[in-house]
C-alpha cells in the first residue's frame, strides 16, 4: 500500500520505466485515469493512448489499431478496455486502484501473458481507494424497487414477437426524471440487461435467443436500422403472469437479489485478502470460482477449479516453485439429434413440440391397461428418454416387446443430464410440478407430459395447469380416442 498519492505516482512511473511492455494501467474512475495520463505526459512518455466509457467508437477503433501495430504501448484505461481486445504478449498490468471485485482483477490482470510467457501484475493502492472500491460494490446490485421501475419502462415498450413472446428496449431510462434522462447510455443498458438477468433467475421472465439480422436480406438502411433493433433489444417470454407486482418482486426477486449482493461482498473480501495474501494466490482464486454442490431442482454438481501459480509473494515467501494444476475435463454437451417420429405423434403435436396429457386417477390408466398401452403407443411413435418414479414403472414393462425400441429410462426430468431427443415424462398424483418441467419451448425435441387432472400451476398457486396451459393439451380419454386405443 502507498502512503500517500505522491509516493504512489513515484512508484508508478518507476514501474513505467522499468517494466516490459506492452503493458496496461488501470485505474476505476475516468478522472483517475485521465490523471495518469497526464503524469505519463509529464514524465515524457509519448507511446501511450487512453480508453475508457467516455472514449467514442472511433477513438477506441484507432487505439486498438495503434495498439495492434505497435504504434502505442501504453495503454491507460478503465476496465472498459479490454472487451473484445485480444492482444496476446502484454508482459504487465498495473492497477493503480482497488478493483471492487476479485473477479474484475482476475479478468484485468489476465490480460496478460496469454502468449504463454511470464507477465507481471502490479498494484498501487492507498487507504482511500478502499473506500472507493466499497461505495462501487455497494452499487454492484440494483434494488427491487428500482428494478421493477425499468421493467415496467421496458415492458410497457414492448412489441409482440409471434410465437415467441415479447421484444423489449434495453436503451431506453427507467423514468423521465432528469438523472434518468441524463444517464449514460451504456450505463443505463447494462442496468436494464442486469435487471432482466436478475428476473431469470427469479423464474419471472425466460430470455430467447434470436439470429441477428443477415445484411443480404435487407436494404442498406433498413439493414442498419433492423440491427439497431436487434442490439437494443432483448427476446423474453414471461413465466409468471404477476411479473408487474410488487409483492411478486418481493418475493421471487429479493432473495436472488440478496444472494447476488452476498456474493457481491464475497468478492470484496477476497480482493482485499488478495493485496495482502497470507496464502497462495491461486487459493484465493479458486475460492471465487469453485461451483459447490447445491440441491436444487437440478441437482447442481460441483464444479472445481485447477490452481496454477507462477510465484506469487506468499509462495515465494515459503520459497514454493512455481506450479500448474492439471486441467479439470469438461462434462459433454449434448447437440440436437435427427430422430425418428411417427406420423400420427406428429399430427398431434400440429408442429408445436409439447403436449400435455391429463389423467383423472391412477385407476383410469390401470383399467383395461390403458396406461400400459399409451406408454407403448408412445414409445413405438419414437419417445426415447422416458422419465417416470420407480413405483410406476410397470406402465412400461412391454417396452421389451416392441421391435427395435432402445429408451433411455430416468426417474425424474433432468434437462442438463439427458440427450436432446423426443421425451415422455409421467408426473404422478401428489406432487408438484417443477417449473422445468414446461421450460425450454423452443427446443427441437418434442415432449409428452402426463400428469393429473389437478395438477397445479408451477407459477401460480391459486389456479390449476389445464386452465391456463396455452398450448397442446388432452384429457386422457380423448387422447386415447385420438389414437384408438
Amino acid at each position: 500500500m502507498c502512503a500517500f498519492q505522491a509516493f504512489r505516482k513515484q512508484r508508478l512511473l518507476e514501474a513505467v520505466y522499468h517494466l516490459p511492455r506492452p503493458l496496461i494501467i488501470y485505474g476505476t474512475k475516468v478522472a483517475d485515469v485521465e490523471y495518469w495520463a497526464k503524469e505519463l505526459y509529464r514524465a515524457g512518455f509519448q507511446r501511450y493512448a487512453v480508453m475508457t466509457g467516455k472514449s467514442t467508437a472511433d477513438q477506441r477503433l484507432k487505439l486498438i489499431q495503434d495498439w495492434r501495430q505497435r504504434k502505442i504501448d501504453i495503454v491507460v484505461a478503465t476496465s472498459a478496455f479490454g472487451l473484445g481486445v485480444d492482444q496476446s504478449d502484454v508482459r504487465a498490468v498495473i492497477h493503480v486502484c482497488i478493483p471492487e471485485t476479485i473477479d474484475r482483477f482476475y479478468q484485468e490482470v489476465g490480460r496478460g501473458g496469454r502468449d504463454g510467457k511470464a507477465s507481471i501484475s502490479l498494484t498501487l493502492y492507498t487507504s482511500q481507494d478502499q473506500e472507493i472500491a466499497k461505495s462501487l460494490n455497494d452499487k454492484s446490485s440494483i434494488t427491487i424497487d428500482r428494478g421493477l421501475e425499468r421493467w415496467q419502462s421496458m415492458f410497457t415498450r414492448k412489441t409482440i414477437v409471434p410465437e415467441k413472446g415479447f421484444r423489449v428496449p434495453i436503451n431506453i431510462p427507467p423514468s423521465l426524471q432528469s438523472g434518468d434522462i441524463d444517464m449514460n447510455s451504456e450505463q443505463n443498458t447494462a442496468w436494464n440487461i442486469h435487471t432482466l438477468t436478475l428476473m431469470s433467475r427469479a423464474g419471472l421472465i425466460e430470455m430467447d435467443s434470436q439470429e441477428p439480422p443477415k445484411r443480404e436480406d435487407y436494404p442498406s438502411a433498413a439493414y442498419d436500422a433492423a440491427w439497431d433493433n436487434y442490439s437494443n433489444s432483448r427476446l423474453i417470454s414471461i413465466r409468471n403472469d404477476s411479473h408487474l407486482q410488487r409483492e411478486v418482486w418481493e418475493w421471487e426477486v429479493e432473495p436472488i437479489r440478496q444472494e447476488r449482493q452476498n456474493w457481491s461482498y464475497k468478492n470484496l473480501q477476497l480482493m482485499r485478502e488478495a493485496l495482502q495474501p497470507k496464502r497462495c494466490i491461486s487459493e484465493i482464486f479458486a475460492e471465487a470460482y469453485t461451483i459447490t454442490k447445491k440441491p436444487t431442482f437440478i441437482n447442481r454438481s460441483p464444479v472445481s477449479v485447477s490452481k496454477s501459480c507462477g510465484g506469487c509473494p506468499v509462495c515465494r515467501k515459503n520459497k514454493r516453485t512455481a506450479f500448474a494444476g492439471v486441467m479439470p475435463t469438461s462434462q459433454p454437451v449434448w447437440q440436437e439429434t435427427k430422430s425418428f417420429l411417427g406420423a400420427e405423434i406428429q399430427r398431434l403435436l400440429a408442429g408445436d413440440n409439447v403436449i400435455l396429457i391429463f389423467y383423472e386417477s391412477l385407476e383410469q390408466l390401470n383399467k383395461m391397461r390403458r396406461g400400459n398401452k399409451l406408454f407403448r403407443w408412445l414409445i413405438e411413435q419414437g419417445m426415447k428418454n422416458i422419465v417416470i418414479p420407480l413405483e410406476h414403472q410397470h406402465f412400461i414393462k412391454e417396452v421389451n416387446r416392441i421391435p427395435n425400441a432402445w429408451i433411455f429410462l430416468f426417474p425424474t426430468y433432468e434437462p442438463m443430464r439427458m440427450a436432446r431427443i423426443p421425451t415422455l415424462i409421467f408426473h404422478p398424483p401428489g406432487t408438484n410440478l417443477p417449473q422445468r418441467y414446461l421450460l425450454n419451448k423452443t427446443s427441437n425435441s418434442p415432449r409428452i407430459i402426463i400428469l393429473p387432472m389437478n395438477t397445479i400451476d408451477p407459477n401460480r398457486e391459486d389456479r390449476l395447469l389445464i386452465n391456463i396451459f396455452s398450448g397442446r393439451q388432452f384429457r386422457f380419454d380423448t387422447f386415447c380416442m385420438e389414437i384408438s386405443i
